[in-house]
């Protein structure tokens, strides 16, 4: 209970007043910066993701790539942000890599509910793909590869079947 009034005057003491407020500048990180700076790490990768072979697992349970161990730090891209124009994807790529990201997991492109996803669900069935939506996810691909990034594609997360794919009547039912 002896803690409340302390907890309480350092908060009240470290609240920002009006013109601390005021006084403040934006610190912004624009969104497709790939400029080179002594903070980027867009160089530390070999380009493109795969010239020094195949990502292998050593007995050890170590990833490795040519001979040495190869750490990931990657991100999620989901949905319809995975479908961009060529110069949108080439940006984005370019800004993950400043950033030392060299593993891009795609997510949930076949989700019923983006507004164009990878599959072309009025065809009435989950089996067409979008043309539009594959060109531009093998641009962002290669925009990635270009870069050192690699690209883990996630299938069957968001799939609505239906019952055009072969499946019985019942699955309408379904929710």
């Amino acid at each position: 209970m002896h803690l409340r009034p302390a907890i309480l005057s350092i908060l009240l003491t470290t609240v920002p007043t009006a013109s601390a407020v005021a006084d403040l500048k934006p610190f912004v990180l624009p969104w497709d910066d790939a400029s080179p700076t002594i903070t980027s790490l867009a160089g530390w990768q070999p380009t493109p993701a795969g010239a020094e072979g195949w990502v292998s697992v050593t007995p050890e349970g170590h990833f490795e790539v040519g001979g040495r161990r190869i750490r990931f730090l990657g991100v999620n891209i989901g949905a319809e942000n995975i479908f961009r124009d060529r110069a949108t994807a080439e940006k984005v790529a370019a800004r993950l890599a400043k950033f030392g990201v060299n593993s891009v997991r795609f997510h949930h492109m076949e989700a019923p509910w983006i507004a164009h996803p990878l599959l072309d669900y009025t065809t009435g069935n989950s089996r067409t793909i979008s043309p539009q939506r594959l060109d531009e996810l093998h641009a962002f691909i290669a925009a990635l590869k270009s870069h050192g990034i690699y690209s883990n594609i996630n299938l069957l997360v968001s799939r609505a079947f239906k019952v055009a794919d072969g499946f019985p009547p019942e699955l309408a039912q379904l929710d």
